[in-house]
């Protein structure tokens, strides 16, 4: 577990999103992962929430409940969770370029 990122209430779950690297406890690939909860005391760990993809590994970002559903990704009445985070591409940092960081949104 590294780089708690969130805590978001939603539909009478807690949701507590964090950066996991799910091969070692060294620095890697970097996803997310979330835990739920009801009472703030007793968790339980979901499967990762964010993988990696082409567009790189998965850093650090919020999530926050969209009321308005101002994303279009749920409704007025079943408003989505939304991931905003940085997507890093390890390839090109090392490349020396300027360019390996961009915005997703899931």
């Amino acid at each position: 577990m590294n780089d708690p990122i969130r805590l978001v209430f939603h539909k009478g779950v807690h949701h507590l999103f964090y950066q996991f690297y799910l091969d070692d406890i060294e620095w890697g690939l970097m996803h997310w992962r979330s835990a739920i909860s009801t009472v703030l005391i007793n968790w339980k760990h979901k499967k990762m929430a964010l993988f990696p993809d082409k567009l790189g590994y998965i850093f650090s970002g919020s999530a926050v409940v969209d009321y308005d559903n101002s994303s279009g990704l749920g409704t007025k009445g079943n408003p989505p969770l939304i991931a905003i985070f940085t997507y890093h591409y390890m390839e090109a940092a090392k490349a020396g370029k300027t360019n390996y960081q961009t915005q997703g949104l899931a």
